[in-house]
């Protein structure tokens, strides 16, 4: 029956057709891809982090070297009034001797601290960079897989654009009155209602089709269907 051929082939491209599309959406390199897209934006937040710390430092350091500079000024203006003789008065002079010890205080404490800062900000200078290095590695790693995906995810969206108009053009040349009754068997039997006869087996149960069945089939006499699984035999010379 030439019914049955264009219906076998519907039935086929039909499984084509869904085996690519579960292809597609179960394609675990998709769910890889979305994971080191999070991934790769939690190691942007860390370098945007990394990126605020590292000013802030910086602004401390400009600040503490500022510092120290005008300490170190303001202790030697201090020193050449106390040293250059031109101040007699002993309360004076022991106010003055006061000030040089307070600030040399406040430097020494202001030039340590601006050098455990200075530590801090190399050692953070150091991780940024690391970490820069990797997020661009992994960056030009997930833009080859996505490039990759991409190009698959095409060419099986472009198999299934060929075979929907194939399914779509088939269906049309089958009776429908045949095609009402595959599509109502279908409940039972799935994308499987035609099953293809070879050596006088039922190729979807596996069962000996008997010998009068496997010859109205032969000649084409009207739809035969096994008699173990009921499904419509399908036999092509």
């Amino acid at each position: 029956m030439a019914d049955l051929d264009k219906l076998w082939l519907w039935q086929e491209a039909r499984k084509d057709y869904r085996r690519e599309e579960e292809r597609l959406h179960k394609n675990p390199t998709y769910f890889e891809l979305k994971k080191a897209k999070k991934e790769i934006l939690a190691v942007e937040a860390t370098v945007e982090e990394h990126e605020k710390r590292l000013r802030e430092l910086g602004e401390k350091l400009a600040s503490a070297e500022l510092r120290c500079t005008d300490l170190k000024n303001k202790i030697q203006l201090l020193s050449n009034r106390l040293y250059s003789g031109d101040t007699k008065n002993l309360k004076e002079l022991a106010g003055l001797q006061q000030q040089v010890e307070v600030m040399k205080k406040e430097l020494e404490s202001t030039e340590e601290e601006l050098l455990q800062q200075s530590i801090q900000h190399d050692e953070l200078r150091e991780q940024f960079s690391q970490i820069k290095a990797g997020l661009k590695e992994e960056k030009n790693r997930y833009r080859e897989r996505l490039a990759a995906y991409n190009a698959w995810k095409s060419e099986v969206e472009t198999n299934l654009g060929i075979l929907q108009a194939e399914c779509s053009r088939l269906e049309t040349e089958v009776n429908p009155d045949l095609m009402r009754l595959y599509l109502e068997m279908t409940a039972r039997y799935g994308d499987s209602v035609l099953a293809r006869l070879e050596n006088n087996l039922c190729t979807a149960c596996r069962v000996r089709v008997p010998t009068l069945l496997t010859k109205e089939l032969h000649q084409g006499y009207g739809l035969v269907r096994c008699e173990n699984c009921g499904r419509i035999l399908y036999w092509r010379n």
